[in-house]
This record gives structure tokens, C-alpha cells and sequence, in this order.
């Protein structure tokens, strides 16, 4: 999904001024967006009861890549990982507003 600024938080040229506003305004849309590592071999999910396995149940592989060095302190990179977007929020969202629920 792209997001154009220009149409849903006013001109760029506003952006510069209130960027800490327009970065709020961004990521409440983003709230409930759950991330979910997968395997690369697409058999198991991890997610819920799975969340602090560091290797996959079924085939083994590592759930991260290595780290590039071995002295520093790395942040964990998953191998693959998809974005969920759940509905419900944003259709409650959409629902709130009396002109968009008169349209559908």
C-alpha cells in the first residue's frame, strides 16, 4: 500500500513544518498492525504460543539470520516475515463517520 502524503495530510511543503504531527497521524494508522515471522519453507507460522522459538519445529531452520559480526550487538533480523492488518479496526474506524457509513 502507498501512501501519498499530498492527498491525506496536506501539501508537502506543510509536511516539513509539522512533520512530528503528520508522523503521529501515520502511525496511529499503523496501530494494530501485527507482525508475523514465517518459515522460509512456508510450513509454520510463528505466532502466539510459537513467538519465542529461535528455530522452526518442523524443519529446523533458524528463525534469524546470522549477525554480520560477531564483537557488536545486533538487533535479531527474522528470515521472512509478513504484515497482518486486522479488519475489525478499521472498519469500526470507517463506521464512526456518519458521511462514509451513509455510502456503504
Amino acid at each position: 500500500m502507498i501512501i501519498r502524503c499530498d492527498d491525506d495530510f496536506g501539501s508537502l511543503a506543510e509536511m516539513g513544518n509539522n512533520a512530528y504531527i503528520h508522523e503521529t497521524n501515520i502511525k496511529s494508522r499503523y496501530e494494530n498492525l501485527v507482525k508475523i515471522h514465517y518459515c522460509e519453507t512456508g510450513f509454520m507460522l510463528n505466532y502466539k504460543e510459537d513467538i519465542e522459538l529461535k528455530e522452526w519445529k518442523f524443519c529446523g531452520l533458524p528463525r534469524y539470520l546470522p549477525p554480520k559480526s560477531q564483537n557488536k550487538i545486533y538487533k535479531r533480523v527474522p528470515v521472512k516475515r509478513m504484515f497482518y492488518f486486522p479488519i475489525i479496526p478499521r472498519l469500526q474506524k470507517l463506521y464512526t463517520s456518519m458521511e462514509s457509513a451513509s455510502q456503504m
